[in-house]
């Protein structure tokens, strides 16, 4: 089987991805408080969400990863990067315009984590799709 061609840009844009996803996400694993006394809120009520919605985000550092190991051949999931970025970020800012707990520091690092990302995760799921029916290689 022929290599796919690689761009550079998206497996590093893919890498950086991972390395956001997992150090700001595995820290709220391991002691999810740490962003409140950080931030100078309340500490959270129920610790075992923020604690499994963390470790969700470390799986999508694993997966975005994955995808930076060869994006073209690796498209297929790519889809799900976004589609996960855009739930994370949309039920979050649902429960700040709630008023339901979130403080606006919190909620702005969810636009910072998670909103910033959707378009160039859409943009290089596109983009490499349109790659695989122009490719010579077969992926």
């Amino acid at each position: 089987m022929s290599k796919s061609p690689v761009d550079p840009i998206a497996v590093w844009h893919f890498r950086l991805a991972a390395l956001l996803n997992v150090t700001t996400c595995l820290p709220n694993v391991l002691a999810p408080n740490l962003l409140t006394v950080v931030l100078g809120v309340a500490p959270l009520n129920h610790q075992y969400f923020l604690r499994a919605f963390a470790g969700l985000g470390v799986v999508f550092g694993g997966l975005y990863y994955e995808i930076s190991r060869d994006p073209l051949r690796n498209r297929n999931l790519i889809k799900y990067g976004w589609i996960a970025k855009a739930v994370s970020f949309t039920a979050v800012t649902y429960d700040f315009l709630m008023g339901h707990g979130s403080h606006f520091a919190i909620w702005l690092f969810f636009v910072i984590e998670d909103f910033i990302w959707i378009p160039s995760f859409v943009y290089y799921d596109l983009r490499m799709r349109a790659l695989a029916l122009t490719s010579k290689t077969g992926v």
